[in-house]
């Protein structure tokens, strides 16, 4: 029940298209609604649609082109960030060394402090 509605719904929409393009033909052609035939609106669209096919076939090829574009610019930006993310593997690893270090150079010089106190206390 609910398809043969829609069906008929859908018939509808088609018609009143129909209607519409048929009217918007006689507007462009400042002919009244009436002295438009199905016939000859036929024949405008005919005439029409390679014009409009050639233009969308254009604007998929740019479309495309741009897409490729887009695809080879976010290719070299992945390529840089997991350079940049290798690198920071590196660094993090090299601060890590650091700080090790540091802290061992902290606590000697603690212990050396202390020594010289001691030394210079007796």
């Amino acid at each position: 029940e609910s398809k043969r509605q829609e069906l008929g719904s859908n018939r509808k929409q088609g018609e009143q298209l129909e209607f519409a393009q048929t009217l918007s033909t006689c507007e462009a052609q400042a002919l009244p609604p009436g002295a438009c035939s199905k016939d000859e609106v036929q024949e405008s669209k005919e005439i029409s649609e390679p014009t409009e096919l050639q233009k969308l076939k254009d604007l998929n090829l740019q479309l495309v082109e741009r897409l490729a574009q887009e695809r080879t610019a976010h290719a070299k930006v992945q390529e840089s960030f997991e350079a940049m993310s290798n690198d920071n593997g590196t660094l993090v690893t090299r601060v890590d060394q650091l700080i090790d270090q540091l802290i061992y150079l902290s606590d000697l010089n603690d212990e050396l402090r202390e020594e010289l106190s001691a030394a210079s206390a007796s």
